[in-house]
């Protein structure tokens, strides 16, 4: 039986955004655990170096590829359900699908083909034995595009649908199945067990989330309007991304003719911040996105800058504590997360100043996240792409004097300097073309949650003062609990709704 289609009547919801957020926090913290026991096998290394080269090629391209299809899809399916009605819009679906599954897929044939020169280029201070175990690793992990851009491919049509159930299962049973697969073959397998466990894992996401799509989507090969219409919105953001999303491959191209272990280092803690930033803004842009475009096909602009002021509030919930404990106890965190087995004490403190200089990539990336899909729900595909490419070309012209100057801590420091950019020239064109946004109970809940963030650390500083294996995990716990608490003591409205919620089901 077909799941229903969900309806279109406009609204953020609560409860979607906390079972997303909900559901990747469970993700991120598994993810914690995979990345530990990965840091106690390889460390920061020559293995995990052509480890991360290998992961981070065809991340970077599925991200080009598949990254932006939200924007330019989303619109168009609501446009023609709106319009046309759900199975117009499934259609639609069914028709990009036939267009993307397969070409994807060869497009991965021909990297896994071309994998030595592909290596060659992009990590020329490599030596022959690194090169060497990067392309063999490069051959498993390089279906990652084919996957990864399927499985997005597939979300954007549940959120178009505003179905968020499996967008929220999924992520999390394809980073398990890794996991579990990794441990089990490690010992046999080597680095090579932990590739094909990643591709394992990312290929059980997309069956889990496959279904749904294909009881409801309509496969019919025909470029009708709204394909054109959609593909002559996503020309213009594929072109941007084939820029601005090789940021990672840049800083492991410069990080490759460093000491053995800097590519590592950087990824290790780059991850972390990835990590960070799933978990404060995919749930919420996933689900404000279809509002916002509600919105803006309605012309009402009011409520859609109410929305993004929501959007922001609820931001600011989850961000203000994040930022805070990051800077306060990179070190413990990061000693905590790896400091074992092949990760040494050297390691921790290198990773941990990258994590503490790349919270200006979690501020600037979430908020631009944010802004930068207000933009996409207004038709307005170039004004976004276009800042994402100036801030680009200044973070690689920061990077190559910086980094050459301060090694990995200038590559960091350049990318955090420009998405904070990128995030302040959204907001100055963002207000000049939809009006002034309302601040004021995002500014109210910033105060209230930096006074409740304070006194969740001061708790958690006291748990630290123990020292031992774990603490921080105890100290993080706990201090969510006392952050929650404060903050609804304070009546902040986010907070307040959020426990209401709780208390309402244990009630039940």
């Amino acid at each position: 039986m077909s799941h229903p289609i969900a309806d279109s009547r406009p609204r953020s919801s609560l409860r979607a955004i906390s079972l997303l957020s909900g559901s990747m926090f469970a993700q991120f913290a598994l993810q914690f655990a995979y990345q530990l026991a990965l840091a106690k096998w390889y460390g920061a290394g020559f293995e995990m170096d052509a480890f991360s080269a290998a992961q981070t090629i065809p991340m970077v391209v599925a991200t080009i590829l598949v990254g932006s299809l939200q924007y330019a899809f989303v619109p168009v399916f609501i446009q023609r359900r709106e319009q046309l009605g759900p199975a117009a819009a499934w259609e639609f679906a069914g028709n990009i699908g036939l267009i993307l599954i397969p070409g994807v897929a060869l497009l991965s044939l021909m990297g896994c083909l071309a994998a030595e020169p592909i290596i060659r280029l992009l990590f020329p201070g490599y030596s022959a034995p690194q090169i060497e175990l990067t392309v063999s690793l490069f051959r498993i992990m390089v279906w990652l595009t084919w996957t990864i851009s399927v499985t997005a491919f597939f979300q954007t049509v549940l959120q178009a649908a505003q179905i968020y159930g499996p967008a929220a299962v999924g992520p999390f049973l394809g980073t398990l199945v890794t996991f579990v697969a990794s441990w089990l073959t490690y010992s046999a397998w080597g680095i090579h067990g932990i590739a094909w466990s990643t591709v394992g894992g990312a290929l059980v996401s997309l069956v889990w989330q496959a279904p749904l799509y294909c009881r409801n989507a309509r496969h019919r090969l025909r470029i009708d309007d709204g394909t054109r219409h959609m593909w002559l919105m996503l020309l213009p953001l594929f072109l941007g991304a084939a820029i601005y999303k090789l940021d990672p491959l840049l800083d492991r191209y410069f990080a490759s003719e460093l000491t053995t272990g800097s590519v590592s280092q950087l990824s290790y803690a780059s991850r972390l911040m990835a990590a960070f930033l799933t978990l404060t803004t995919n749930g919420l842009a996933m689900v404000v996105f279809p509002v916002l475009v509600v919105h803006a096909a309605s012309g009402d602009r009011e409520h859609l800058k109410v929305e993004v002021g929501h959007a922001l509030q609820f931001l600011v919930f989850l961000l203000l504590p994040l930022c805070l404990a990051l800077g306060w106890y990179p070190i413990p965190i990061v000693r905590d997360l790896f400091e074992r087995g092949r990760f040494t004490s050297v390691d921790t403190l290198i990773v941990a100043d990258l994590l503490l200089l790349y919270l200006g990539v979690l501020i600037g990336g979430s908020v631009g996240e944010i802004l930068s899909k207000t933009f996409y729900a207004l038709g307005d595909s170039r004004t976004p792409t276009a800042v994402r490419i100036g801030g680009f070309v200044i973070g690689a012209g920061l990077k190559l004097w910086w980094g050459t100057t301060y090694g990995l801590r200038g590559l960091v420091w350049a990318t955090s300097c420009y998405y904070l950019l990128i995030a302040l020239l959204d907001w100055m064109l963002l207000n000049r073309r939809v009006g002034r946004i309302p601040l004021r109970e995002v500014w109210d809940s910033a105060a209230k949650c930096a006074a409740a963030a304070l006194a969740a650390l001061g708790v958690a500083s006291l748990i630290l003062l123990a020292d031992f294996r774990g603490v921080t995990v105890l100290a993080g716990g706990v201090g969510g609990v006392v952050y929650l608490v404060v903050t609804a003591a304070l009546h902040e409205s986010i907070s307040a709704r959020i426990v209401r919620g709780m208390w309402s089901r244990i009630a039940s």
